[in-house]
């Protein structure tokens, strides 16, 4: 979805909108800085429930975002863990039934070796792209 559908899809009056809109063209830093002050003295014009709906479009707008970045950020978390100690392996292995173990644990190893002999850290990406892999 473009930005301006975006725009679209939030519950505002077509004036804001259209203030709004007009962001895109306004190039130099004092034009933008004051564009800002307007937008804002408009908005705060908003009735409660205006901006409550605002929000909760907001909110369904930027939803999927956010799960995704949870999600490798949960990712991130459990390649630390796989490589501070052997229970999250053992409970990778317990989700994962078809986890190529002799891979991920020759990864784990490189990426050990890597981070103590401060190497580029080629094992740790490939062990998020492995567990990212699983994820799918």
């Amino acid at each position: 979805m473009g930005l301006f559908n975006l725009i679209r899809s939030i519950p505002i009056d077509e004036d804001l909108r259209d203030a709004i809109a007009q962001t895109s063209k306004v190039r130099s830093f004092e034009g933008i800085r004051r564009h800002k002050q307007y937008l804002g003295k408009r908005m705060r014009a908003l009735s409660d429930e205006d901006i409550a709906a605002i929000k909760k479009q907001l909110e369904v707008i930027e939803g999927p975002g956010r799960v995704e970045t949870a999600k490798l950020h949960r990712l991130e978390r459990l390649r630390e863990r796989l490589l501070q100690s052997d229970e999250a392996l053992q409970e990778l292995i317990t989700k994962y039934p078809a986890l190529d173990i002799q891979s991920i644990r020759t990864l784990i190893r490189n990426a050990k070796k890597e981070r103590e002999a401060n190497k580029p850290p080629k094992a740790y990406r490939e062990i998020f792209q492995y567990l990212r892999e699983l994820e799918t």
